[in-house]
């Protein structure tokens, strides 16, 4: 789904830090996998649902 080890990481972290989906990119050139976004919950644990 990412080109490298180094690309899931950039794409994983600008989506926590901005809140949108990961997977944007997969996601535009027809990729199945759907989008989701991150979110850290109370006992610091991330958690992963479907974008929109």
């Amino acid at each position: 789904m990412w080109d490298s080890v180094g690309s899931m990481l950039r794409d994983v972290a600008a989506a926590l830090e901005t809140q949108t989906p990961v997977l944007l990119q997969h996601a535009a050139l027809g990729g199945a996998e759907a989008t989701c976004v991150g979110e850290v919950d109370e006992q610091g644990d991330l958690n992963w649902k479907p974008a929109g």
